[in-house]
């Protein structure tokens, strides 16, 4: 049985090389289409509707993830990906993450059981959005 993340394409924003070749590994290993960039302006600027979810650091150069997040959301209000927060460390507010339409927090390290929840959840969206039900 193939995992719901077949096909699924993650914006992977992420500024630390080793984090960034890890995560990318582990959404391979998944069977995930997996874009990426390293900073919060090259978010913005590569997400499309065609991005299903994205993995956000939130301590980046220049923009910060919530930042990049907000933006992403006001400048594509038909968005249908769902953003999830990269840390290392726990959040200190839901709030802040809420407001900039981050739906959710992975901690990192990540390991691939925390990818696998996030990845569920998009895929769920994806066919939801799509009229489409999801057998798991």
């Amino acid at each position: 049985m193939s995992y719901p993340s077949k096909n699924l394409q993650i914006l992977l924003v992420e500024d630390d090389l080793v984090t960034r070749l890890y995560m990318r590994l582990l959404l391979q290993e998944l069977n995930c289409k997996v874009l990426f960039t390293k900073n919060g302006e090259e978010a913005v600027e590569k997400f499309n509707n065609q991005v299903d979810g994205i993995l956000m650091n939130i301590s980046l150069p220049g923009i910060d993830g919530c930042e990049a997040a907000r933006v992403i959301n006001q400048q594509n209000p038909n968005n249908r990906a769902i953003i999830y927060a990269l840390s290392s460390a726990a959040p200190n507010t839901d709030t802040y993450f809420l407001k900039a339409g981050i739906q959710g927090f992975v901690q990192k390290p990540c390991l691939k059981s925390d990818l696998k929840k996030f990845l569920l959840l998009v895929s769920q969206k994806k066919h939801s959005s799509r009229g489409k039900s999801m057998s798991v």
